[in-house]
């Protein structure tokens, strides 16, 4: 899934802004930059809240009425095709779908939730701003963390870049497998040095595989 365009039709101190993306060749990477105060912070707020719902309480109705903000995308996805949709500030049923050229909802009937959740692979909102969507005030301590290899901004980049669903239990259980083991060779060396072939049978069954001699099948 692939952002192509964002609509900030009433977000923050914008008003019907389109911000094109193109995904054409050679056009897989995007940079947004300028001056401060210039709305990239509003702007990265705008794509979490399209993706996951524009809060509750939000400082980006100062301009808007909280039941006017309206924040929409065209996303592509994998297999080509394309999704349009704009995102209402409301408890539910805030998903319409648009025409992609105007950005104009197209009906009153609200798309399911999961046609945009079920493009996250899982995320949450608080691991999609970790992983993606980390401001100036997230930024600083998480880059501390990141050198300690501690909290929850090193961890869930780490676990992302492996695909380890927790990094903690699986570290945990090779250190048990690796204990486990280096108990089995200590106690067997010691006591059956003497008998190789005794030990090679021991070891194949700790490891639960055919032991020497044994034919496979």
């Amino acid at each position: 899934m692939k952002f192509t365009r964002l609509y900030l039709k009433a977000f923050g101190p914008f008003r019907d802004r389109v911000i094109e993306l193109p995904n054409d060749a050679g056009k897989n990477f995007h940079v947004v930059f300028g001056p401060n105060e210039a709305g990239k912070s509003t702007t990265l707020r705008a794509v979490t809240g399209f993706l996951f719902g524009i809060p509750e309480r939000t400082g980006d109705a100062f301009l808007h009425d909280y039941t006017a903000l309206r924040v929409g995308a065209t996303l592509l996805m994998p297999d080509g095709s394309r999704l349009s949709a704009m995102r209402r500030k409301a408890r539910k049923s805030t998903l319409f779908a648009i025409d992609e050229e105007s950005g104009a909802e197209t009906t009153d009937r609200p798309l399911p939730e999961g046609a945009i959740s079920g493009l996250l692979g899982g995320l949450d909102q608080a691991l999609y701003q970790t992983l993606f969507g980390l401001d100036l005030n997230g930024l600083i301590p998480g880059s501390d963390e990141l050198l300690r290899g501690e909290g929850d901004v090193g961890r869930s980049l780490f676990q992302a870049a492996a695909g380890l669903a927790s990094l903690r239990n699986v570290m945990a259980g090779l250190e048990d497998e690796a204990a486990a083991v280096n108990q089995f060779v200590a106690h067997f060396l010691g006591l059956h040095f003497r008998n190789p072939l005794f030990l090679a049978h021991q070891f194949a069954e700790f490891l639960e595989v055919p032991p020497v001699g044994h034919a496979f099948t």
